[in-house]
């Protein structure tokens, strides 16, 4: 049984008629699974759009628009599956900064410092990417992190990636000119 019959049946079991056409349309285009807690509360107002049609949240950062499509287009070949763009938005983290530590472009989060091996007082733990609210990806200006969250956000699994993901969700770069 499809998942889009299955909330039909639901619906029909448990609500008035008004209230089952209401919530109809959430039950036929599902978008992805929820994988974990969210490690970040960040306000999200796409202010740009993807020509592919993915929202972006630049938080007044400049954005590659187009990199963002090629990352995942190259994810969706990789993976094998097709990712609906109406269900994936991108949030640039608002507060990142190249950490001193690593010289990478990382942002806080509420990550517990457990995940983190090499961290210090000095180089505290903090994310290059996450998850926020099942359907948003938070990486910072860079996008080094984008494919890895889209991962997240498509496939439900949480780290560490099986090899064969792995390789989808750690192997695509950007390529600037």
């Amino acid at each position: 049984m499809s998942t889009s019959e299955t909330c039909g049946r639901i619906l029909a079991a448990l609500l008035p008629l008004g209230v089952q056409a209401f919530l109809a349309t959430a039950c036929e285009t599902p978008c992805f699974p929820n994988y974990a807690r969210n490690i970040t509360a960040y306000v999200v107002e796409p202010n740009a759009e993807t020509p592919g049609g993915i929202a972006v949240d630049e938080s007044g950062f400049p954005v590659d628009l187009a990199a963002v499509d090629g990352i995942v287009d190259a994810l969706e070949v990789c993976l094998g599956e097709e990712i609906p763009r109406e269900c994936l938005t991108v949030k640039i983290a608002p507060d990142w900064y190249v950490s001193p530590c690593s010289g990478a472009q990382l942002f806080p989060c509420d990550i517990p410092q457990t995940r983190c091996a090499n961290a210090t007082p000095d180089c505290p733990c903090r994310c290059a990417g996450t998850v926020q609210d099942n359907t948003v990806a938070v990486t910072t200006p860079n996008l080094a992190s984008l494919a890895h969250e889209v991962t997240h956000i498509v496939t439900g699994l949480p780290d560490p990636f099986p090899p064969e993901v792995a390789a989808c969700a750690d192997g695509i770069v950007v390529c600037t000119p």
